[in-house]
């Protein structure tokens, strides 16, 4: 994600993430230095968060007010996944794991989403880098030697998935999608299939993917009148 000065043209909700510190008041502990808050146990504690005016609990506001900056920040889209689970019985735990999303986010207001020459440049850059130096069969053969399209692909998504990482033995789909070198679409989502191994479970989270950068291809076009150059990489170490 790049920084307010790096970009020409920025959004973040920096302004927003001060005002949500502020009503929450949520305490000045250590800072995390990553929003992840899958590996937390929240049954571990079963004591129920306090509803406060019985209409609207804090740990539901706060989520909600939390999922508004999803938008503009992949890097805490897994943790919204995560924390949603528990709107309709929030606990303890569940609750520390919301203010630690947030003080996350306070620890970095200043990213978001930004679009420029240069980085457009180091974009292509990084892609035909990542491209060029992969090891042999790192990644099963998905990706093919870099091309000139390749590396100026005008749309290009990331997908990854998480084996069996839930109670219930399901897995957890990643993807983001970049179009000019700007995250544009960004998810962390339970996949609806059990995945009986680690290639199934990539397979999944590549179909997903494949099916946000097609439609991501037809609106690029319908607004641009031009068809846009995809490329899809399917990142995977162990299968």
């Amino acid at each position: 994600m790049p920084h307010e000065k790096s970009a020409r043209c920025f959004f973040s909700h920096s302004r927003y993430i001060e005002k949500l510190v502020e009503k929450h008041k949520v305490p000045t502990g250590r800072v995390p230095k990553s929003a992840t808050t899958a590996s937390t146990d929240h049954n571990a504690e079963c004591t129920s968060a306090p509803d406060g005016n019985g209409k609207d609990p804090p740990y539901r506001g706060l989520v909600g007010e939390l999922m508004w900056c999803g938008g503009l920040r992949a890097d805490v889209q897994n943790s919204m996944r995560d924390l949603s689970q528990y709107l309709a019985s929030p606990t303890v735990a569940a609750r520390k794991a919301a203010d630690r999303t947030l003080r996350y986010l306070s620890r970095t207001k200043q990213f978001g989403v930004g679009t420029s020459d240069r980085i457009q440049r180091d974009f292509e850059t990084k892609l035909k880098g990542i491209l060029t130096h992969q090891k042999p069969g790192k990644y099963g053969g998905l990706v093919r030697a870099p091309t000139e399209q390749t590396s100026k692909a005008d749309l290009v998504a990331f997908s990854d998935s998480s084996y069996a990482d839930q109670k219930n033995s399901r897995s957890t789909s990643g993807l983001v999608c970049y179009y000019h070198g700007m995250p544009v679409m960004a998810r962390s989502r339970l996949q609806k299939l059990t995945a009986t191994s680690t290639a199934e479970a990539e397979l999944c989270a590549a179909s997903e993917a494949a099916r946000e950068i097609q439609f991501l291809r037809k609106l690029a076009s319908f607004v641009t009148g031009t068809v846009s150059y995809t490329h899809l990489r399917a990142h995977e170490t162990d299968s």
